[in-house]
């Protein structure tokens, strides 16, 4: 039973690292226009388009991603100061470990007071998904692990 709690923390933290990372890496960075709107329309689109989403779950999907883009916004505000004391620490004549420690303190107290938030928004939306839009989840992550596998 603890194996199986274990399992599902490990599963709903992947996903929670993945919706910040896909908030935080836009796909039109390069172009000089990412915002974290357009990032989660192009996600959503992308979704719906692979998975034929029905309307009651496309109203799900805009539930999550409403949650990601708020979470993405307080993450901005943050990161920026972060960045600076980032800069310093590295630059510094001798590391202040105890800041450095504390940055990452801060983003992991930050992932872990909005992981409920976010895990509850992801489980609504994939409960709603049907047997086969699931398959079709689980298709593309083994392809995704495979592919970034180290063998």
């Amino acid at each position: 039973m603890k194996y199986k709690k274990t399992v599902i923390s490990l599963i709903g933290a992947t996903i929670l690292v993945s919706a910040i990372s896909a908030c935080n890496r836009s796909p039109w960075s390069h172009h000089g226009s990412a915002n974290p709107e357009k990032t989660v329309a192009w996600i959503k689109e992308e979704i719906d388009d692979r998975l034929d989403l029905t309307d009651s779950q496309n109203i799900e999907l805009d539930a999550l991603a409403d949650q990601l883009v708020i979470l993405y916004k307080e993450r901005k505000a943050v990161k920026n100061s972060q960045k600076t004391i980032a800069r310093e620490l590295f630059t510094s004549p001798t590391m202040d470990q105890t800041k450095a420690l504390a940055l990452v303190t801060e983003h992991t107290q930050f992932v872990s007071q909005k992981a409920p938030e976010v895990i509850s928004a992801v489980a609504q939306f994939t409960d709603s998904l049907s047997a086969e839009q699931k398959q079709q989840i689980g298709d593309r992550f083994d392809k995704w692990i495979k592919r970034h596998s180290d063998q």
